[in-house]
C-alpha cells in the first residue's frame, strides 16, 4: 500500500524539474533545495505528496519493527529462518527510518545543517541529503572516547600544512607528521605538460584534448588512464576516441558505458592494449600492478563544480571560497590522482 504513495511524489518532483529547468533555460541534473525553490508553487504539491508518503512509511515501519520484536522474542536458537527473519527485519527498519529521515529533511522540514538536492536523471527523480560539515558527527561518532586515533593518508596536506584537513575532519587539535614518499617521482615518472590546447570551452578544444589524447594512447600501446571532471566529458571523449583508435587495435573502456570502475580496471589488466576513461571513482583508491597502465592523463584541474549543491552549500561557510574551499579542495583531488 506504501508503494502507491510514491508515485506520485516522483510525479510531483518531475513537474517541480521541469517547471525549474524551463525558468533556467534548460535542464539541470541538480537543484539545490532552497527555501527560495521551495517556496514556489510548483513545491506544494511535492510537499503535499511527500507527507502521504512519509505517513505510509510510519506506518510501514512499525510493522516491521512488530515483526522484530516478535522474533526477538523468540527463544534463542529457535531456527535459523527466525534469526535471518530478524537480522531483516531489524536492517528494513534501519533503511525506513532513513529513508523518512531523507524525505522529511529534503522535503518536508529542511535543517539549517544539512544540504538538500533533487538529482533528475533520465527518468529517474532522486531526493538527497548531506551535512553542511561533517567534523561535530566525526568528532561525536568516531573520535569520543578513544584513547588514540592515527589518521593516515598519502594527500593529507595542501601548501606543506594540515590545516584544510584537520578542520573538515574535525580534528583540530591533533599531533602532525608529514612524511615524504619514499618513491623516487624524480627518476621514475616523466611528468608532461601539453601548453598548446585551446583554452576549455574555447572552439577546437574538445577536439584537440581528443586527438592529444589518442596520440598519447598509440605511443604507450594502450596503457593508459585519462582521468576527467564531468561525466559529460567522458562521454564525449569515449565517442571520439573509439573513432580515432579504431585502426591502432585500442580498445576504449569508458565509465558509466562500457561497465563498472571495478569491471574496467579488470578488463584493462587482461587486456592492456586499452585506454580507460574515468571520472571521479577513478581519481583515488585504485591500484593497478605489473605494465598494464603506464602513463595517467590528467585532462583538467579537479577543481568541483561551483554549482554542486554540495560544494556550493559548504562553499557559503569561507569569506573567500575559491581560495580557501575551491583550491585546497582541488590540490588534495589533484594529488590523489
Amino acid at each position: 500500500g506504501a508503494k502507491e504513495h510514491v508515485r506520485p511524489l516522483v510525479d510531483a518532483l518531475r513537474g517541480f524539474a521541469e517547471e525549474y529547468a524551463e525558468e533556467n533555460g534548460g535542464p539541470r541534473r541538480e537543484i539545490s533545495l532552497t527555501a527560495a525553490r521551495r517556496a514556489q508553487p510548483a513545491w506544494e504539491e511535492v510537499a503535499e505528496a511527500a507527507v502521504q508518503l512519509d505517513f505510509a512509511l510510519q506506518i510501514v515501519s512499525e510493522r516491521v519493527e512488530q515483526v522484530r520484536d516478535a522474533v526477538a522474542a523468540l527463544p534463542e536458537g529457535a531456527s535459523d529462518l527466525a534469526e535471518s527473519l530478524r537480522v531483516e527485519a531489524a536492517q528494513a527498519v534501519d533503511a525506513l527510518a532513513e529513508a523518512r529521515d531523507t524525505l522529511r529533511g529534503t522535503a518536508l522540514h529542511p535543517r539549517r545543517d544539512d544540504i538538500a538536492w533533487l538529482a533528475v536523471g533520465e527518468g529517474d527523480q532522486r531526493l538527497h541529503l548531506a551535512p553542511l560539515d561533517v567534523s561535530e558527527r566525526l568528532d561525536h561518532d568516531l573520535y569520543q572516547d578513544r584513547g588514540s586515533v592515527l589518521v593516515t593518508s598519502a594527500t593529507l596536506t595542501t601548501a606543506g600544512s594540515f590545516d584544510f584537513t584537520l578542520e573538515r575532519v574535525g580534528l583540530r587539535d591533533a599531533d602532525t607528521l608529514d612524511v615524504p614518499s619514499p618513491f623516487d617521482y624524480r627518476r621514475a615518472v616523466l611528468a608532461l605538460v601539453a601548453d598548446d590546447l585551446p583554452e576549455p570551452g574555447m572552439p577546437g578544444y574538445e577536439r584537440a584534448l581528443h586527438q592529444t589524447i589518442a596520440e598519447a594512447a598509440r605511443s604507450a600501446g594502450g596503457r593508459t588512464l585519462a582521468l576527467f571532471t564531468s561525466h559529460a566529458a567522458v562521454r564525449a571523449a569515449s565517442h571520439a576516441l573509439r573513432d580515432l583508435l579504431s585502426r591502432d587495435d585500442i580498445a576504449v573502456l569508458a565509465q558509466g558505458i562500457d561497465g563498472s570502475p571495478g569491471r574496467l580496471l579488470r578488463l584493462l589488466v587482461d587486456r592492456p592494449r586499452s585506454v580507460l576513461l574515468g571520472t571521479a571513482a577513478f581519481w583515488e583508491g585504485i591500484d593497478v600492478p605489473g605494465d598494464a597502465l603506464s602513463q595517467i592523463l590528467v585532462t583538467r584541474l579537479p577543481f568541483p563544480v561551483p554549482n554542486d549543491p554540495v560544494y556550493a552549500g559548504r562553499a557559503e561557510q569561507f569569506s573567500d571560497p575559491f581560495a580557501e574551499f575551491a583550491v585546497p579542495q582541488s590540490v588534495l583531488r589533484f594529488r590523489q590522482g
